[in-house]
């Protein structure tokens, strides 16, 4: 018996990676077929970079798991395909193939053929608009999450750990071969196969008006929203816009009583122990100390010149902060946070003085606006900071599958209205 010949493979295919939504043109991701069902109810896989596997794989792939990059090591699993048909298509032909396949089978996604819908797209002339049909497409129940073999951390994700398995950051593509990596083929197989984490099958495209616009707020159109600077002066406008609401987001939030005498500032300079650093909002009243660390995809910085490489903890930013504040304001209460958005797993354990600081995620800010938005019916610009910081309130960080359906529906539409023209 030919060992190889039973040899298995799962795909973790990634979706919504690499910069090809980030481009001026209106490319649309192919891979957006994944999670709707055609107009026939039948599900499509489009397997990333080019809709293509390499001869290798043939005919070996057992299941597919459509998953999202959450960080080093973090894949969220978005879907599951099984009972998969290959398709295979000529090398030399493929394009015209693939078109070709797309007719024969009356593929159209609310009334239009699916190579019409990326027309503009690059690589339309040249790519495979189609790898696997499937059978079922299922998305879990709850969130779910896979973790690689350099994952080290014991929380939430770590669930399902894939212990022959490292996520290359940058792949869209990994398999996973029940020969070359056993142990992580027999945790998905087990996972895939545990009907108490899947839920609804994926469903056909559904256009309503709201679908229709893509909702892009100012901080998106000059591409700023992973900016930590222009974020931080927008948390410095938005608190000094109405120091009566400041004063409740302190207390319900942060769990501290301001004054009436209270400062913000930005890039505060502060120097300890041959350490410099800026703290991006410093905020004082008559008797308290607020320390505000805003992080969007980076992590703790700032090593310095005098840590001891050998013992446990890394003298860092924090503890510049924290030494400059005990050292000048040793009369006050001090209070140090870090903003950072959900999907940044920010580890500040192995950081001195990382006791003295709590993390308020994004969702959490969002959420507190969101119920006091009326404190703010008068302030210009509020709704586009909601919508920023709507972005990063998620568990993961999804603009590129936003940014990818509206255009898919937006070119559906125009091309529909093109036709009845």
């Amino acid at each position: 018996m030919n060992k190889k010949n039973d040899e298995k493979k799962i795909i973790l295919n990634r979706m919504y990676s690499g910069s090809y939504l980030e481009t001026e043109n209106q490319n649309i991701g192919f891979e957006i077929i994944n999670l709707v069902k055609d107009d026939n109810n039948k599900n499509y896989i489009y397997i990333l970079p080019y809709g293509t596997i390499a001869k290798e794989h043939d005919n070996k792939i057992d299941s597919i798991l459509l998953v999202r990059y959450c960080g080093s090591g973090v894949m969220e699993i978005l879907a599951k395909a099984t009972d998969l048909e290959q398709i295979a298509f000529n090398k030399t032909t493929i394009n015209k193939d693939s078109r070709n396949y797309i007719d024969e089978n009356n593929i159209t996604y609310n009334g239009v053929k699916l190579y019409d819908i990326f027309e503009k797209n690059v690589f339309a002339d040249t790519t495979v608009y189609i790898t696997f049909k499937a059978g079922s497409v299922k998305k879990p129940k709850q969130p779910l999450y896979i973790v690689d073999k350099m994952y080290k951390h014991n929380d939430k994700y770590s669930s399902y750990k894939l212990e022959d398995v490292r996520f290359a950051n940058q792949s869209p593509k990994t398999y996973i071969s029940n020969q070359a990596n056993k142990k992580s083929f027999d945790v998905l197989q087990g996972l895939i196969s545990d009907k108490k984490l899947w839920g609804q099958n994926t469903q056909k495209l559904k256009i309503n008006k709201k679908d229709a616009a893509e909702n892009k707020s100012f901080i998106s159109i000059i591409q700023k929203e992973n900016d930590e600077l222009v974020f931080s002066n927008l948390f410095k406008y938005i608190f000094e816009s109405n120091m009566n609401a400041f004063r409740k987001f302190a207390a319900d939030v942060l769990k501290i009583n301001l004054d009436d005498n209270i400062s913000i500032k930005r890039e505060q300079h502060c120097s300890f122990n041959n350490v410099n650093g800026f703290i991006d909002l410093f905020i004082n009243d008559s008797t308290n100390t607020v320390v505000i660390e805003n992080k969007i995809k980076s992590g703790i910085n700032g090593v310095s010149s005098r840590h001891d490489i050998y013992g446990e903890e890394i003298q860092s930013q924090l503890a510049c902060y924290k030494g400059y504040v005990e050292k000048e304001f040793s009369q006050k209460k001090k209070h140090f946070f870090i903003f950072a958005p959900n999907y940044n797993h920010i580890d500040i354990k192995k950081f001195k003085d990382n006791d003295f600081y709590k993390i308020i995620n994004y969702k959490t800010l969002y959420n507190w606006f969101i119920k006091n938005k009326k404190e703010y019916k008068n302030v210009k610009y509020f709704d586009e900071f909601l919508m920023a910081i709507k972005k990063h309130a998620s568990e993961t960080e999804n603009n590129h599958e936003e940014v990818m359906r509206q255009r898919f529906i937006s070119t559906i539409n125009n091309i529909k209205s093109n036709k009845q023209r």
